[in-house]
């Protein structure tokens, strides 16, 4: 368009200019926004924030004042106590109805304990009875008596059959080996036997307490000692029917009945073994029970015994 004449160039220039001024132009003020961009002016700088005066230093705290003095505390004073008064006198209490009561007595003084009395001297043992019943007309053993515990018995008896009735007493002393026993005051008449012997806990006897010389042996059934020697004696005659003893410590019997003197110095037994050919014995041992037997040998078999037994201390 410059080649146009100039006014037509300029009119034509004139008629967009004015146009391109009032489209495109004010909208190109406006369209980026550029000077409201960054809100308008620039903000003013905000000035540096002054620095932060130091702390001020804290005082030092005062001193305390000291304590005042704590004044001592007043003596606690002990009130006296008032006197109590003496308590009234009470009156003497009025008669009760028709039963009238009278004034109490005064309680009497209290009776002395009387002194304990010494104890009593111990007796002998009360007295318990006991009864045993024969079976046969053996000599039996009625009780035994422990020696280590007793030295002395006493026994009130009463013997009886389906006929008979017989009342004594024994009295017996323990004298290892030897036991003595007598018998006193037999009312009735008399039933059996009574015999006491102490059985050795151990028995063993040679020459010379037993004959070695021929008379003391065994045949068949028969066994002969021949002893003077009282602890044999005691020892044979307290061997109870059944009680094994061992002759010439190898060979052994079985007691049948008990032992019993048949002449002077010879004592014998029968057993229940049968020895053959005769036996010479040299040395004859049993064990016995160590205690005193009381025996019984009845006249007839079925006798009823019923005795009192005392005892002493060793």
């Amino acid at each position: 368009m410059a080649d146009d004449i100039f006014g037509v160039q300029q009119t034509t220039v004139t008629a967009i200019g004015i146009q391109g001024l009032s489209g495109i132009g004010v909208d190109g003020a406006t369209g980026p926004s550029g000077a409201t961009g960054p809100s308008g002016g620039i903000d003013g700088a905000t000035g540096i924030h002054g620095a932060s005066g130091s702390t001020g230093l804290t005082g030092a705290s005062g001193l305390d004042g000291s304590q005042g003095v704590r004044g001592a505390s007043g003596a606690t004073g002990t009130g006296l106590t008032g006197a109590t008064g003496s308590q009234g006198i009470n009156g003497i209490q009025g008669a009760t109805g028709a039963t009238g009561v009278g004034l109490i007595g005064a309680s009497g003084s209290t009776g002395l304990t009387g002194a304990t009395g010494s104890q009593g001297a111990t007796g002998i043992g009360a007295p318990l009875q006991f009864t045993f019943t024969t079976s046969s007309t053996d000599r039996v053993v009625i009780e035994t008596i422990d020696s280590s515990l007793y030295r002395s018995a006493r026994y009130e008896i009463q013997a009886s059959t389906t006929s008979i009735r017989q009342s004594l007493e024994l009295r017996l002393l323990v004298d290892e080996p030897n036991v003595f026993l007598t018998e006193y005051g037999n009312i009735g008449n008399p039933i059996g036997n009574f015999e006491t012997f102490y059985s050795p806990l151990i028995s063993n006897y040679s020459s010379p307490n037993i004959n070695t010389g021929g008379i003391s042996y065994w045949n068949g059934t028969s066994i002969r000692i021949y002893t003077i020697d009282n602890s044999v004696i005691q020892g044979l005659l307290a061997i109870s029917a059944g009680d094994t003893v061992t002759l010439n410590e190898t060979t052994t019997f079985t007691l049948s009945n008990t032992f019993s003197e048949i002449s002077p110095g010879i004592y014998g037994v029968t057993s229940i073994e049968n020895n053959s050919p005769t036996l010479l014995i040299s040395n004859i041992s049993w064990t016995g029970t160590g205690d005193i037997e009381l025996r019984f040998t009845p006249i007839q078999a079925i006798t009823t015994i019923k005795y009192i037994r005392t005892v002493i201390d060793a």
